[in-house]
């Protein structure tokens, strides 16, 4: 479907794609996002990054920060398309500490952990 034909169907405004940004003096961190699959043949998501980079060219910001991949950049990784995305925008891969999990409730986490893991599996 076409623009036009959407417009009639789902409204003047089709949300495309949506993000979650965090700033500080230096550089603007996106932390999440999605877009609407419905909709991918427009590309959102490259539309909003390409948006938030030159916002931060036009407010002074020293970088956008696309905040977290993997390490693994072989094409079987998990997040091999993030990476793919990202690099698309010909980025510079900053290697940081990272993150880590400090469980505050052991039992809750760990049945967290296991319902997510059979989950995952029964999505297969």
């Amino acid at each position: 479907m076409n623009a036009s034909e959407l417009s009639k169907t789902d409204g003047p405004i089709l949300n495309l794609a949506s993000g979650v940004y965090f700033a500080n003096a230096y550089e603007v961190n996106y932390f999440s996002g999605g877009s609407s699959e419905k909709y991918n043949q427009f590309m959102g998501p490259y539309m909003m990054h390409w948006f938030m980079i030159n916002y931060c060219f036009d407010n002074g910001y020293d970088r956008y920060n696309f905040y977290g991949l993997s390490g693994d950049f072989t094409e079987n990784s998990e997040d091999y398309g993030v990476y793919r995305f990202k690099r698309g925008f010909n980025v510079q891969i900053e290697e940081l500490i990272g993150d880590f999990y400090k469980p505050i409730h052991k039992v809750k986490y760990w049945l967290f952990t296991t319902l997510d893991k059979l989950r995952k599996k029964l999505k297969k």
